[in-house]
């Protein structure tokens, strides 16, 4: 058989043996950056983070997944799952960022396809395996079915601006458009001070 190439022009490719890449040792908060793109649907392929190269699942703290079953999904603890649900399309681009605070084992997702960010994760726990770690310096790649490609990779030493998805008419920022949006409205309507809506 010929064999799966590791990497293509631009990017790495997920094989079904983990791919570890080194990063200068995080031991506070900090953030990174990355693309994915999937060939198919159905396929099953992490981009994980861990405190040195690893070979099994266990070995990775801060794991995004693209899974069977068409959605992305972040592990939290001893499970995955998301706060939104996002489905995937093979051949499309999609930048995740991720805020990483080992002190307090946490980590909080994002993901932005077509222009649109929707968070994935609030604060999910590190793999459960994985809840001491005292540092970060290493990422992986790895797809049991399926390939998908990871570009872009980088660190930030320090957290980014968060990107805010944001609703239009949503006055009060707790994600809906309801009642409460509509009574600031009416309260502030007509007004010039520096307070107004």
């Amino acid at each position: 058989p010929t064999p799966i190439p590791t990497s293509i022009p631009g990017g790495k490719l997920g094989t079904p043996s983990w791919q570890n890449f080194q990063i200068s040792s995080q031991t506070g908060t900090f953030s990174v950056e990355f693309d994915v793109t999937p060939n198919s649907q159905g396929i099953d392929a992490l981009t994980a983070l861990s405190s040195s190269p690893g070979s099994t699942f266990d070995d990775y703290a801060v794991i995004v997944r693209f899974n069977t079953g068409g959605t992305i999904d972040v592990r939290n603890g001893g499970t995955y799952s998301s706060d939104t649900q996002v489905f995937y399309s093979p051949g499309t681009n999609y930048h995740f960022k991720l805020d990483v605070n080992i002190p307090t084992h946490s980590y909080s997702v994002w993901v932005t396809q077509g222009g649109s960010t929707v968070k994935l994760a609030t604060n999910y726990a590190f793999r459960s395996t994985q809840s001491t770690i005292t540092n970060i310096s290493n990422w992986g790649i790895w797809a049991g079915t399926g390939l998908a490609q990871v570009c872009n990779f980088k660190l930030v030493s320090t957290p980014t601006a968060t990107p805010t998805p944001t609703l239009p008419g949503d006055l009060d920022k707790d994600g809906d458009v309801d009642i409460f949006d509509y009574n600031i409205l009416v309260s502030n309507f007509g007004k010039t001070t520096c307070g107004n809506v």
